[in-house]
Formats: structure tokens, C-alpha cells, sequence
């Protein structure tokens, strides 16, 4: 099946081989290739068409996708240091992308889109949207479905183990604080 730009699967550029291979059928090593790639894409794609470094339009990503966030909810949501996120948010409300008001009742701000932000969003989902149907186009609709499906479940047992490193990372923690 042809692809956006008139590519077929068997005309693909080959994968680059790895200079030291660890396994060879370890799948977390491809699929952080794969994500690294994409991601850099994206970077330079976003950096070229909305004026956003790689730091920025990810903190537009969950503001855009998630109405009203804290720094902490921020935080969680792109694994990044609450500091760098502040400051990210901070330039961001400067540009006039975000708003950045006081939590009702509580301590802290919620994080939003202004207008203009809500603009570079769409701006944003549409781009992603073509890049996705790019990837998609080398599949058919029954491969599509497979894929999604063995997406899902790859994030279920992602999320797992997540949940069981972090206990046993808690488990670990509360054993040194009650031994120091």
C-alpha cells in the first residue's frame, strides 16, 4: 500500500543496524527508537510551524488535551522537573499561549490555553493528524487494528510494571527512611 508521498512498504528505507546489538528481539529497545524518532520529527516539525522547541509543545500538548492543570498535574504527565515545567509555562504565558491563574480556594495555579494557545493547539492537532495518517498509510485496515490493539495492550503492561516499580521503589524508600 502507497503512503503519502508515494511509497510502498517494500520500497521503505531499510532500518540503519544497530553498531552494538544488546538482543536482537528485545522490543523496548526498538520502540524507544521508534518514539525517539518520532518525537524529533514532531520536534522539528512543531519548531518550524508554531515557533515551539520540543519542551514547549509538549507542555501545549496536555494543556491543550487536559483543561485546568496544575505544575503537579504537568509534572506527572510529561515526567519532567516541576522547576523546568514552571519556567516552560512561564515563557509560555508570556507569548500569550497559556494563562496561568490562582487555584479557587486553594494553593497553586491552574494551567489553560488561551486563545491564541487554543489557535497553535489546532494548528497542532492537525499537523499531528497528517503525520499520522502518513505512518498509518503503509498499513492495511486490518494490520491498523492489530497495531492498535497490540498498542493497547503493550500500554497495559507498561502502565503494570510501572506500578510495580513504584512500589517496590516505595517499598525500597520507606525501608531506608526507617533504617536512616
Amino acid at each position: 500500500m502507497a503512503d503519502a508521498q508515494g511509497m510502498d512498504a517494500a520500497h521503505l528505507p531499510a532500518a540503519q543496524p544497530a553498531i552494538r546489538r544488546m538482543r536482537p528481539n528485545l522490543l523496548t529497545p526498538r520502540l524507544l527508537t521508534l518514539l525517539n524518532l518520532l518525537r524529533r520529527s514532531a520536534s522539528l516539525t512543531y519548531r518550524r510551524t508554531c515557533d515551539l522547541s520540543d519542551f514547549e509543545w509538549r507542555i501545549m500538548a496536555q494543556a491543550g488535551e487536559h483543561a485546568c492543570l496544575s505544575l503537579n498535574d504537568l509534572a506527572e504527565l510529561t515526567g519532567q522537573d516541576r522547576g523546568q515545567l514552571s519556567r516552560g509555562v512561564k515563557g509560555l504565558c508570556e507569548r500569550g499561549l497559556l494563562l496561568r491563574n490562582r487555584r479557587p480556594g486553594g494553593p497553586g495555579v491552574q494551567i489553560e490555553l488561551s486563545t491564541e494557545g487554543r489557535r497553535v493547539f489546532d494548528q497542532m492537532i492537525d499537523l499531528a493528524t497528517s503525520r499520522n495518517a502518513d505512518l498509518a498509510s503503509i498499513f492495511n485496515e486490518e494490520e491498523l487494528r492489530f497495531l492498535e490493539s497490540a498498542l493497547d495492550r503493550l500500554t497495559a503492561i507498561a502502565r503494570h510494571q510501572l506500578s510495580l516499580e513504584q512500589a517496590k521503589a516505595g517499598h525500597v524508600a520507606g525501608n531506608s527512611a526507617a533504617n536512616g
